[in-house]
Parts: structure tokens; C-alpha cells; sequence
């Protein structure tokens, strides 16, 4: 039952439109298909998926995760890597310290929870890579730090109680993240075994999540959106560049800081011979089997909208998939499982995108889609599994303030298409019997 604004019956309640966002770190969209997702798979034959989520470049953790809630790419939001260095702040960000990463003057843009909070709704995060306040001033209704190792149970039990608030105090958006995928694919690579037994157990939380919200007669009422932010490519001793060997020493000695891991964002000293070094550069890259691209803040592709931010060092050389930019001195840091943050463009980078509840449903009961991208040949041919071709994660932010009902003048500007979702999404009618 449909009342109006969006409000739906669960059999007891009147609900006001609701999403639970839960993000799983590293998943590449192929995963999907390995066998070991079978809730996954099958909350998405339920709901629906897309073929992939494209990341933003770079394909990295901490920009990623803005970038789903702001709709913004990284060098908008100003979050361009998991380190980097601001000229102007005179200081560094760096993902693995709270005190060098939560401060709300790292964080540009608007995300989708502030969104929410300026249009009367309450919103709820946890352990989202993102900070407890912005510059604005505005805060999440409720906000549960980063705590690495924290449990699954620990998760599902919060997004229980949410739901079990009242109507008064109930989260109207809940984003959750789960960062165990990723981490075990950088100690041990995407094909291991130890990356598919925690693939089962993330997808094992997954079913506990949706239990939670069956068990409750809020399937059809709470809209559940599953996604990752990157995917995973293996990497190998025998694919590393050295700089101290690219540069030479003394041009390697120039070197003022390096940032943005796998890829090396350079600033070289006040003073350095900078046209020489990118000169250097160039020429080993050049080079057939080289490994790597590097480029300046004038030659960056297009393609990745990774320009126009005093936070990108002036020269960035980008490793080829699978490839690590390092120095013999730095060895040690080289990780030997897995990495990500390569062109965006690769598969091997892309993410998931699963989605159940009334956006889902909608979706598959339009006759106008169907027929759109069956012709597309989208859908594949088992019936009751949809899924539609794969996007930009820029355009999260849209669907999410869509399905909150959050009117479009009160919506913050993104790098999202226009009327992305004009297709996928039919208008509430405002049916009767709300309260």
C-alpha cells in the first residue's frame, strides 16, 4: 500500500521512504559470478543489478566512497586519493590516520546524508569512510566512527535497531560499509582462497542485513542498495617501476613528496629542474613494456576528470594494471596480493551495483524498460533476474535523493547526467490512504 509522499504499509506501520546504503569494499563486479554470492545473487534476481559500477579515477578507496555520496568526481570533492598533499592547508591527508583525515576541511561537496539532513530527514552512517561534520556545520543524525576489525554482528544489529525505532526517530537513510574484501584481497590477491571465503562471509552479512529487513515486512517498503567502490586487479614483484632508476638519483633526490599510491603523484623541490625530470619520465614511459603513463595537470585524459584541483601534484605517472610505481628504498610498501586505483575504464576495476524494494520493483514492472533494453540486450535471459548496463557512480547521489522523495531544488549539485533516472524511476501517483 502507496499513500502519499511516498509513505508506505508495512502491515503495521506507515513508513516514510527509506534507504539502507551498505557498501562492500573491493568487490569487482566479477565476483558476482564465481559462485559464492548466492545471496547476493539472489536479492538482485528478486530486485535487480547493473552489469558494473563504474569507479572515478582514481579507482581508490577514500575518493570512491565521496564520490557515491556526493555524486561529485574527486577533483570536485577535493578527496583525490587516500594520501595527498594540500598546498594550501599546508598539510597531508592520510586515509590510515583519523587525526590527518577527519577534519571536515578535507571534505568538499555535499554528500547525499547532508542532503537528507537539510531536507528535514534524519540519516545515519556507519563506519563510512567520510567525516562526522562538514564545513557547513551540518552532521549526520547519527554517526559511528571507523573501527577496523569490526564484527558483522556488530553492523547487523545497529541497522536492527534503526529499524526498530519509532517513526519519530527512525533513520530515513542508513549507510553501512564493510571494508573485509578489500583487505584480504590486498594481503592475498582476488584469486585466493582466503578472498573467497571472505566473499561467502560478506555475502553471508549481506543475508543477515535483508533478513532483518524481510523479518520486518519491509521488503517492499525499505529500498536496500548494495554497492562497492573499485575493484581489485593482481599485482606482481615482476611489475614494479623504480623511480630512483627512472630519474636517476639526483633527479630522484628532487623528489619533494610522492602521493596517491599505486600511482605516483610527484612534487619536486622548489628549485628542481622540473621540464627535465617530466622529460625523463616521459621517455621511460615511452618506452615498450614500460608499465606506466605519466602525465602533467595540461596532458591528463579528459576521460578521468582528474584536473582543476591544487590537491593533484603537478606531475602524476599512472601505472598500467597490475603495475606499482616504487623505489628500491621503498620495497617494503609494495603490496604482493592484490591493488587497485588504475584507469577507471578497465574492468578489472569495476564495482557492483545490486539494488531491492520499491525502486527494484518499479523498475522491472515498466513495460518501457523492458522493452528498451531487452533490445539493448541487457537482460539476460533468464526473466526474473534485471539488469541494466553498467554507470558511473556519479550518479548514486541522484538515485538515492530520488528514492528519499528529496525534491530537486533541494538537491546539491553533482557530476552526474542529467535525468539519468527519468528511465528507470515511475513517479509515486500519491495513492490514498496515508496518514
Amino acid at each position: 500500500l502507496v499513500g502519499g509522499g511516498g509513505r508506505r504499509w508495512n502491515g503495521s506501520s506507515w513508513w516514510d521512504p527509506t534507504v539502507l546504503l551498505v557498501s562492500i569494499d573491493g568487490v569487482r563486479a566479477d565476483y558476482l559470478e564465481r559462485g559464492l554470492t548466492p545471496h547476493l545473487l539472489n536479492i538482485s534476481r528478486k530486485g535487480m543489478r547493473a552489469e558494473y559500477l563504474k569507479p572515478s579515477f582514481p579507482s581508490l578507496t577514500f575518493p570512491n566512497h565521496w564520490t557515491l555520496l556526493t555524486g561529485l568526481y574527486p577533483s570536485a570533492h577535493g578527496i583525490v586519493a587516500n594520501d595527498f598533499w594540500d598546498p594550501a592547508l599546508g598539510r597531508e591527508f592520510d586515509y590510515r590516520e583519523p587525526s590527518m583525515s577527519w577534519g571536515k576541511e578535507w571534505w568538499g561537496g555535499e554528500p547525499i546524508w547532508a542532503t537528507a539532513v537539510k531536507s528535514k530527514l534524519r540519516s545515519a552512517v556507519f563506519m563510512w569512510p567520510s567525516p562526522p561534520e562538514l564545513t557547513s556545520g551540518v552532521s549526520p543524525t547519527r554517526f559511528y566512527p571507523f573501527i577496523n576489525d569490526s564484527p558483522y554482528e556488530n553492523k547487523v544489529d545497529r541497522v536492527a535497531k534503526w529499524l526498530d525505532l519509532d517513526y519519530a526517530h527512525r533513520p530515513h537513510l542508513m549507510a553501512v560499509y564493510a571494508p573485509e574484501v578489500d583487505q584480504e584481497g590486498h594481503r592475498h590477491g582476488p584469486e585466493s582462497d582466503v578472498v573467497a571465503h571472505t566473499l561467502a562471509d560478506v555475502d553471508d552479512f549481506v543475508r543477515q542485513l535483508f533478513d532483518e529487513v524481510d523479518r520486518r515486512n519491509l521488503t517492499d517498503v525499505v529500498d536496500v542498495v548494495v554497492v562497492s567502490d573499485h575493484g581489485m586487479a593482481d599485482t606482481s614483484m615482476d611489475r614494479l617501476i623504480f623511480l630512483d632508476d627512472v630519474l636517476g638519483a639526483d633527479g630522484f633526490d628532487s623528489i619533494e613528496r610522492n602521493e596517491g599510491w599505486p600511482c605516483a603523484g610527484l612534487r619536486f623541490k622548489p628549485g628542481s629542474d622540473e621540464d627535465k625530470l617530466v622529460e625523463r619520465l616521459r621517455d621511460a614511459a615511452s618506452r615498450s613494456g614500460s608499465g606506466f603513463e605519466c602525465y602533467t595537470r595540461e596532458t591528463m585524459p579528459e576521460r578521468w576528470h582528474f584536473t582543476g584541483h591544487e590537491r593533484i601534484a603537478p606531475v602524476y605517472c599512472v601505472p598500467d594494471v597490475g603495475w606499482a610505481i616504487t623505489s628500491h628504498h621503498e620495497l617494503d610498501v609494495v603490496m604482493q596480493g592484490d591493488n587497485h586505483g588504475y584507469d577507471n575504464d578497465d574492468p578489472s576495476m569495476h564495482a557492483i551495483f545490486v539494488a531491492h524494494g520499491p525502486f527494484a520493483s518499479q523498475l522491472k514492472s515498466s513495460s518501457r524498460f523492458a522493452q528498451r533494453h531487452r533490445q539493448r540486450g541487457a537482460i539476460p535471459s533468464d526473466p526474473a533476474t534485471t539488469v541494466i548496463p553498467g554507470f558511473a557512480n556519479t550518479e548514486v547521489y541522484e538515485l538515492v535523493a530520488e528514492l528519499l522523495h528529496i525534491p530537486v531544488e533541494e538537491r546539491a549539485r553533482t557530476n552526474g547526467t542529467e535525468r539519468f533516472w527519468d528511465e528507470y524511476l515511475t513517479p509515486f501517483d500519491g495513492g490514498d490512504g496515508a496518514p
